[in-house]
């Protein structure tokens, strides 16, 4: 049986729309494929930023476990010897690096303390050798010792002084034991001190 032009045409119509429908249904899938994979990003992103939350609680929660001890000040009046041992006890509470512990010494300097870290290349102000060797030099023990040796040969009355207290402060200067405090005075261990008297000899003089 021979088919009519017509027929043709429609049975050529009928196999284009189910390739159509067939195209469709391929191209519905893509789509249905590309949304499942956006929402797993989606989800994805949300988990991360749910991870990036915990771990930040966690990581202030760790911060309030851990005791944190306020830094200390240092202006070169007091003993460099005692100020070192308290400074040391801090950074080990607070778990300081040496290169935070470096940063922290220099921000806790004042005074005349401060003024000497110009002589410190830039370099080397995170370096906490080298500021503490140099804090040892300018304000240790030996140091001390020196200062007091020098008021000692300079030391002159001044105007409206009368000869007592000229005479206690020369006093102070020659005795061995304005140096130290003797061991096991009040439960603390020898250590070096400086009256602040002397102090203010020293600014007071020429």
């Amino acid at each position: 049986m021979v088919k009519t032009r017509s027929q043709t045409k429609v049975a050529e119509n009928a196999d284009l729309l189910a390739l159509l429908a067939e195209m469709k249904k391929f191209v519905d899938a893509g789509h249905e494929e590309i949304r499942s994979m956006r929402a797993g990003q989606e989800e994805m992103k949300q988990e991360m930023r749910s991870g990036q939350e915990r771990m930040e609680q966690v990581q202030e929660e760790m911060k309030n476990l851990i005791p944190t001890v306020k830094s200390l000040t240092f202006d070169g009046r007091t003993s460099w010897t005692v100020f070192k041992t308290q400074f040391d006890v801090v950074s080990s509470t607070n778990g300081w690096t040496d290169r935070l512990k470096a940063s922290q010494l220099v921000a806790s300097l004042r005074g005349s303390a401060a003024e000497f870290l110009q002589g410190i290349p830039a370099d080397k102000l995170t370096d906490l050798t080298t500021i503490e060797k140099a804090l040892e030099s300018s304000f240790g023990d030996s140091h001390l010792t020196k200062f007091y040796q020098i008021e000692q040969k300079t030391r002159r009355q001044k105007p409206g002084e009368s000869l007592q207290v000229l005479a206690a402060d020369v006093e102070l200067l020659m005795s061995p034991g304005i140096r130290r405090v003797p061991s096991g005075c009040s439960g603390q261990p020898s250590s070096p001190v400086l009256p602040q008297r002397l102090w203010q000899l020293s600014y007071s003089n020429p």
